[in-house]
């Protein structure tokens, strides 16, 4: 028992002395805070995790380290510094939201999350205004907001107080007034607060924030906010209870507490108002508005819109004194704040101190008040383009740079891309009005860049522009007409400008302004000069003045008949119409100008802005629209002669006097005792496809209104015209003349719409009957699109401008465009429904042919009451008129037999069978006219009737037909030949009767086309007997060999005629074709294409095709094996041709193949697969063109084709022509001028070569024959006397064979004539090798015996791994024999530019400076060695 307690003594002071140890280490200072451990662990995570706010103060982090690990090894981690941030073992709240704290030693991690809060920055209260006073007994609510928006204002403490608890006392948030006096109202939250001092009163007056007297300034226009507030006394707004009265012009907004006057002026306002709480509390004010001009309404600009700013005290000053300005680069537009109206006029000065450049653009605007996207717009540069001034030093100079240009431009913003193109630029869309460098070419007074005066009138629907007091010019402009609109300002500049003396008018004033600014008008003409050309050319502003006079109205005189250029004495009122016009003066030559011969005149020129070409420009069109005007002649006593002329794309070079071509006789005389009145109109209209066209009226005649003459001309523009009513200028030409003009106007037409076809439209309608299109003619624009409507469909419906009849009865056609109308009435007739025979029974009664007389048809109508034989055509006929002939109504028996009587009225028939009967039978066939057939062919006969005495019809009569020669079986009639057959027909107790049958050749013996199943159909008319005039048609347009009905042959001859419908362009082919008859899959085609009209030049390929219908590619014209791309310019030139037809022939005489073109060789040529076989010929036809006839068929076979074929060549002879291989051998070669040829047989195919052509290529003659295998040329040549003396290698005679494709010479056999002893030639041969020309060698030849003549020959013998090209050469000695005295060959597979030695050849001969005669000359298919 001891023993155990001893042992627990010990243990519990051992215990002790443990627990006492670890309180000291407990008690060791911050710096042995790390306490060994097994682990790294954070050992402050609650203090670290503790509520923390943004920018609240740092915390520490502490850790336990195992024994292993120092401070040095371990790193703490922020996983989101922007909300906790890291500095060593400090953490910052950077700001509000969760981060993770990571620390790292090694392997060992240890992590705490911690939420930093939002912290509150500042606390407001809301409503302090309706605080600082209350009445007493009256609460409030205290209203209060924090920031940020994000603390947490709902878990925060908020603390009310109030200073003075007897004056206002607080529950929660209501604040409450409980005595009179002062007191401090704050809210807080934590150490953050605001406060509001309150005043508790008793009520009291209203209070105006304004005394009595007080001057309020503004513009018109505009809402003149007031600078003051009706308060009660405790602060509330009542601005709802307030009264105004203000004088007359002035309005009062109370929402606003503004006031607007529409006039400038000086205005009285008196406010009142009570407090509705009590109302005896209450008070007013009476104060001052003046209202000054406001210069601006609508704005719109390129980029963000721009507004026009003031300098102090520069806006609410009297007209004269406000100065405004735009400070922006880009392009800024701002209306004037004036009233609309269509008569008006407005100025304004520019001024900057900086510098402008041809950039800087300042102008004057026209727009309907309220449409900010459409500025009808003039304006001009302000200084000079640097690149272009001569000397930027000289102050002078600048005048003279083309600076100062004018343009005018109506810029749609909404609908036109181009709109901010404000230089002059090629773009048809970017319709710019031009006038280059006013005071340069103008005339106009210098134009400083600053200050200048702009100004702008608008009198009706013309707008009129000045610069500094000078008049520039006038435009029109369709889109504005007959609105209101009011003037405005632009500008385009990087400078500060000032606007100034801004001034408008309006009515009576405006034209007043205007009539003083151009002396009513006078002061408009000047001479045309928009370009530096023009001022030079022009010379017309010496010549120009004008009267005072009242009578005379806008007037001046031309007081000079010495210029005489044309654009010499040149005027204008510089006025651009758009759309329609009418310009009218009065003009009296003056007695002393000297009398012309067509060559003096006074015209007005209508001249288009911009070219042909779509260009606008200074020069403005170089060619004008018309010319109207009168002529100074002598012509017995009448001296004038009144012409008008027209440019046109019908008549793009109508500049001549002579032709006026405007109407018949275009011109009219009349003499120069009395004044003349001339005018010009142009209506916009469109016809009746919707086409637009202006139509022009001139009208001359004499001021007192006899002696007149009118033309008229509808102008279609030029094809790159967007309208032919685009804008024109004006010019008056003064060519030679003098004269006084006076009572010069202009005008615009009324808008109006219009039927100008009323009479067309009422003419007779019958129901049914083709429709009708109304005619519209529209005068200006109307503002919407045109409407054409019938006031009863059930008469005539309109489907757009297009009338349908289909009722009878009356119906008002009405065309509406916005609010113009125009109507006519028509009247509709209803339609026939029905014609009838009414003395059936007495015309069908009993007609004895030996009675004879005659009987009447006569006819009702339906509707009777419309319709009658007066007023209807009615067509009466006979069936067979061998029995009963008609004349008008009346019927006359001819015959015995049987007929139909038919009346007929357009659809409407009617009929009657009248039998006229005799002595004996009659036989009558269905049909008496001739019968055409193809021999060969059954031809079905007609059939026949027999009439007995008694006039009825013999059942199954016994009918004899025969035919002498022909067997007839069953009504149906052959004949193996062609020819003209008679058939008869018999008839017991009758009289015969005949027919007569053509039977015609069998041209077309079986036909192979693509696809289709082709019928040959023949043209069956007396022409069919003809064989020269015999016509097929084959009813297909795909690949077509027709064969012609001959037996197959070595040697032939083919030829046709096809009449093509249409020209259809070149992929429609015609030809001749020959073929295999053992082999169904090969054609040989030789065709030319329809041709057409390229480049001015007739145009027409030949092509030789070779088809094969085994392959994929059979129908493929592409696959050409020879051909000529222009017979009528190169190959042989073919000089006839006709538009509609062309004869093509195929020749083939010993294995050789020739194509002619309307009686003329084309070209000829071998084809290897066909050497030595009979081949049969016929029409080859591709794409061809419908109902395409092929006429003039001819075939010949053997001899007969040999013949044919050296009638045509003269036996080969012909085929020899100028060698045209392209337009390069067109412009070089002219042989043909020195080839000439015998008739003589023993020379055979031959030629003579006249003249000494020095150049190689200038005299180069072929047969055109294109050798595609094996072949044989040869000829014999004599120099002419004389030419073989003095040569040295450059006299000689020369064959070459050149590639048919790409004509390149390949081989050379030359013959040269040389100075060498007498009688000198070398013969040599060359070829174009692979990489030089090499020499085969020559022989020369100079016996003194030569008789002058030798023998040549090439060939070409292809083999199976080589070609071989022989040269041979023979000179005829004493005896006349021929000796072998050259003889080379080669032998490989290709040269350098002939390519392939087996290539197509041919052979083109040259002679060069030397003439001689080539005579036997010969060609075949085969390589002879003779």
């Amino acid at each position: 028992m001891k023993k155990k307690s001893l042992w627990l003594i010990v243990l519990t002071v051992v215990m002790c002395l443990s627990f006492s140890i670890a309180l000291a280490a407990c008690g060791e200072k911050e710096e042995d805070k790390y306490s060994s451990a097994t682990v790294l662990q954070i050992a402050n995570k609650d203090e670290l995790q503790a509520e923390w706010y943004e920018d609240g103060e740092d915390r520490t982090v502490k850790l336990t380290l195992p024994p292993e690990l120092t401070e040095n090894d371990v790193r703490i981690t922020s996983n989101n510094p922007a909300v906790v941030l890291v500095e060593g073992k400090t953490l910052k709240a950077a700001g509000v939201g969760m981060a993770k704290i990571t620390v790292f030693a090694d392997d060992e991690s240890d992590s705490v999350n911690i939420r930093v809060k939002q912290s509150l920055k500042e606390i407001t209260i809301t409503n302090k205004s309706e605080l600082r006073k209350i009445l007493v007994n009256e609460e409030r609510t205290v209203e209060f907001s924090v920031r940020p928006d994000a603390y947490d204002v709902e878990n925060a403490k908020v603390e009310i107080t109030s200073s003075n608890a007897s004056v206002v006392s607080v529950n929660d948030k209501t604040a409450k007034a409980v005595g009179l006096g002062d007191a401090t109202l704050t809210v807080k939250i934590g150490n953050i607060s605001d406060s509001v001092d309150v005043s508790v009163v008793n009520m009291s007056n209203p209070t105006f924030g304004i005394g009595d007297g007080t001057v309020v300034k503004g513009l018109t226009g505009k809402k003149i906010e007031l600078p003051f507030a009706a308060l009660s006394c405790d602060g509330k707004d009542l601005r709802d209870y307030v009264e105004a009265v203000c004088d007359n012009g002035l309005t009062f907004d109370k929402k606003t507490m503004s006031v607007t006057a529409a006039q400038k002026g000086e205005y009285s306002v008196t406010m009142s108002v009570a407090d509705p709480r009590d109302v005896s509390k209450s008070t007013s004010v009476t104060f001052t508005v003046q209202t000054y001009r406001n210069i601006f309404a609508d704005y719109n600009g390129y980029g963000n819109i721009g507004y026009e700013s003031y300098e102090d005290g520069k806006q609410f000053v009297a007209d004269a004194e406000q100065v405004t300005s735009f400070d922006r680069w880009d392009a800024t537009f701002a209306s004037f704040d004036m009233i609309p109206s269509r008569t008006y006029y407005a100025e304004i000065v520019i001024d900057s101190e900086s510098k402008a450049d041809w950039s800087t653009f300042y102008g004057m605007t026209h727009s309907v008040k309220g449409d900010a996207s459409r500025w009808l717009t003039a304006y001009m540069d302000r200084g000079a383009a640097v690149t272009r001034d001569p000397d930027p030093a000289d102050e002078e100079s600048r005048y003279y740079s083309g600076a100062r240009d004018f343009r005018i431009k109506d810029i749609d913003i909404e609908n036109d891309m181009n709109c901010w193109e404000l230089h002059q630029g090629n773009n048809p869309k970017t319709q710019i009005l031009y006038s280059y460098g006013l005071y340069r070419f103008r005339g106009l007074d210098k134009i400083e860049s600053f200050p200048c005066k702009l100004a702008t009138a608008r009198i009706g629907d013309f707008f009129y522009f000045f610069v500094n007091d000078d008049y520039v010019c006038t435009v029109t402009n369709e889109y504005l007409q007959g609105k209101d609109t009011v003037p405005g300002y632009f500008q385009q500049t990087g400078i500060q400008t000032d606007i100034k003396n801004i001034v408008w008018l309006s009515g009576a004033e405006a034209e007043a302004k205007f009539n003083a600014l151009t002396d009513n008008g006078s002061k408009m003409f000047g001479e045309f000069a928009p370009s530096e050309w023009w001022k030079t050319e022009n010379e017309a502003s010496e010549h120009i003045t004008h009267a005072t006079d009242n009578d005379k109205g806008a007037n001046y005189t031309f007081d000079t008949d010495a210029l005489t250029g044309e654009n010499k004495g040149i005027v204008t009122p510089y006025i651009f119409f758009d759309g329609n016009f009418t310009f009218e003066w009065e003009y009296q030559f003056d007695p002393s100008t000297t009398a012309g011969n067509w060559d003096r005149f006074m015209a007005l020129e209508v001249r288009h802005l911009r070219d042909e070409n779509e260009q606008w420009g200074s020069n403005y069109s170089n060619k004008y629209a018309f010319l109207f005007g009168s002529s100074w002649q002598k012509n017995g006593d009448n001296d004038l002669c009144a012409m008008v002329k027209c440019f046109s794309k019908n008549k793009p070079n109508d500049w001549d006097w002579e032709h006026p071509a405007v109407v018949s006789g275009g011109q009219e005389w009349y003499s120069n005792s009395k004044k003349l009145k001339y005018s010009v109109t142009r209506i916009c209209m469109e016809n009746d496809e919707g086409k637009p066209f202006a139509r022009y009226t001139f009208v001359i005649q004499r001021a007192d209104g006899t002696e007149r003459s009118e033309w008229t001309y509808d102008d279609y523009g030029l094809d790159k015209w967007n309208s032919p009513c685009e804008p024109v200028i004006l010019l008056w030409k003064n060519k030679g003349v003098k004269g006084t003009y006076s009572n010069v106007k202009w005008s615009i037409p009324e808008k109006s719409i219009s039927i100008i076809n009323k009479k067309t439209l009422q003419e007779k309608w019958v129901v049914g009957e083709d429709d009708r299109t109304v005619g519209i003619s529209v005068t200006g624009n109307l503002g919407s699109s045109v409407t054409v409507t019938s006031s009863n469909t059930d008469v005539i419906s309109v489907d757009g401008n297009t009338l349908k009849a289909v009722g009878g009865g009356t119906a008002t056609i009405t065309v509406k465009c916005g609010d113009f109308t125009d109507s006519v009435q028509i009247t509709v007739t209803p339609a026939l429904e029905s014609v009838s025979i009414t003395n059936k029974e007495a015309l069908s009664a009993a007609w004895k042919l030996s009675a004879g007389g005659t009987r009447n048809v006569e006819i009702a109508f339906n509707p009777s009451d419309i319709y009658n034989a007066d007023n209807t055509s009615v067509e009466i006929i006979s069936s067979n008129t061998d029995v009963i002939t008609v004349s008008g109504t009346t019927l006359t028996p001819v015959e015995v037999g049987r007929t139909t009587i038919t009346i007929k009225v357009g659809d409407l028939t009617d009929t009657i069978q009248i039998t006229i009967t005799g002595d004996k039978p009659v036989l009558s066939l269905d049909s008496t006219a001739d019968i055409y057939g193809v021999e060969g062919s059954e031809i079905t006969l007609p059939g026949f009737t027999v009439i007995s005495v008694e006039g009825d019809e013999v059942e199954e009569p016994d009918v004899t037909v025969t035919c002498e020669g022909v067997t007839i079986s069953d009504g149906k009639f052959t004949a193996t030949e062609k020819g003209e057959y008679t058939v008869t027909y018999s008839y017991e107790g009758a009289d015969d009767v005949t027919v007569k049958v053509n039977v015609y050749r069998k041209a077309i013996s079986s036909v192979f086309a693509e696809g289709d199943e082709v019928r040959v159909q023949y043209t069956e008319n007396a022409d069919s007997m003809n064989d020269e005039k015999q016509t097929i048609v084959l009813n297909t347009t795909k690949n077509t060999y027709a064969q012609f009905n001959m037996a197959a042959d070595k040697n032939f001859y083919a030829e046709a005629t096809f009449v093509i419908a249409a020209q259809d362009g070149n992929q429609n082919f015609y030809g001749i074709y020959a073929a295999d008859p053992t082999n169904t899959n090969r054609y040989l085609a030789a065709m030319t294409d329809r041709g057409n009209d390229k480049n001015n030049e007739w145009f027409r390929a030949v092509k030789i095709v070779d088809f094969d219908t085994t392959k994929d590619n059979w129908t493929d014209v592409i696959s050409t094996k020879f051909w000529c791309r222009n017979v009528f310019k190169y190959g042989q030139k073919i000089t006839e041709k006709a538009e509609d037809r062309v004869t093509i022939a195929l020749a083939r005489i010993d294995d050789i193949f020739y194509m002619f073109i309307d009686g003329q060789a084309v070209m000829g040529f071998t084809a290897e697969n066909y050497n030595g076989k009979d081949m049969v010929v016929g029409i080859f036809q591709k794409n061809a063109v419908q109902d395409t006839q092929i006429t003039a068929m001819n075939y010949l076979s053997g001899e007969e084709a040999k013949t044919k074929f050296n009638v045509l060549t003269s036996n080969g002879s012909e085929l020899l022509g100028e060698y045209r291989y392209s337009g390069w051998w067109e412009d070089v070669n002219h042989a043909s001028e020195h080839i000439s040829s015998s008739a003589d047989a023993s020379k055979g195919t031959n030629f003579t070569f006249t003249g000494a052509v020095q150049d190689e290529n200038a005299g180069v003659v072929t047969p055109n024959i294109n050798f595609d295998s094996d072949f044989t040329f040869e000829w014999e040549f004599k120099f002419a006397d004389g030419t073989t003396t003095g040569g040295n290698w450059d006299k000689y005679m020369r064959v070459e064979l050149r590639n048919s494709d790409n004509s390149d010479w390949g081989f050379r056999f030359t013959a040269t004539a040389q100075v060498y002893g007498s009688d000198n030639l070398c013969i040599g041969a060359n070829i174009n090798g692979t990489d030089s020309v090499q020499d085969l060698g020559g022989a020369w030849s100079y016996d003194e015996n030569y008789a002058g003549q030798y023998k040549f020959s090439i060939s070409r013998k292809i083999g199976t791994d080589n070609t071989t090209f022989t040269f041979k050469a023979w000179k005829k000695n004493v005896s006349g024999e021929y000796e072998l005295v050259h003889d080379k060959s080669w032998t490989g597979t290709e040269t350098k530019w002939f390519g392939a030695a087996t290539n197509p050849a041919i052979v083109v001969i040259k002679s060069v400076n030397v003439a001689g005669e080539y005579t036997n000359i010969k060609w075949s298919a085969t390589a002879t060695q003779e």
